[in-house]
């Protein structure tokens, strides 16, 4: 009995060892992870984010409105987003999840790249995809509403030739 209680605990914790958040396994993996973050503080909201599949459109995202309609779109530098173009749309469950199986790369889609000169990206050129609600981006005008949004973690490169 004690060996077989041993030999649980063990498992377990092993199973925990390898046990990450959904966000911090994404940035292991490389993939492009978006975050919810607290307008208060800018703070990363838990369990609000999106993970994608690398640079393509397969992704999962939790901690959303429920039964609403999103739009992906990649985000044009300056506010308030300007040019700003919408990629995809989806819409969540009743738990506020999606697991969207877009397997494109988003390199087939019209990427906005903005280069930087200050702030956590500056001295680079690449593209910020958000995931909004699709009402706050009706006719490609953007609203102000970032309790509702993901931001990106990473911005995505401009491709190599």
């Amino acid at each position: 009995m004690m060996k077989k209680t041993l030999f649980g605990i063990a498992v377990m914790l092993v199973l925990l060892a390898f046990t990450v958040t959904p966000v911090a396994a994404g940035l292991q993996k490389g993939h492009q992870v978006l975050v919810g973050k607290n307008p208060a503080d800018w703070s990363i909201v838990p369990g609000m984010f999106a993970d994608f599949n690398g640079k393509s459109l397969n992704f999962h995202a939790e901690g959303l409105k429920s039964n609403t309609s999103y739009t992906v779109i990649s985000y044009a530098e300056p506010w308030p987003g300007t040019g700003s173009v919408g990629i995809v749309t989806f819409e969540t469950n009743s738990d506020g999840m999606v697991d969207f199986k877009g397997k494109s790369s988003f390199y087939n889609y019209p990427l906005i790249y903005n280069e930087y000169t200050s702030g956590e990206y500056a001295g680079q050129i690449g593209a910020k995809i958000w995931i909004v609600p699709s009402s706050d981006f009706a006719g490609g005008v953007l609203a102000w509403d970032p309790a509702n949004f993901l931001f990106e973690t990473k911005l995505i490169p401009e491709p190599t030739s």
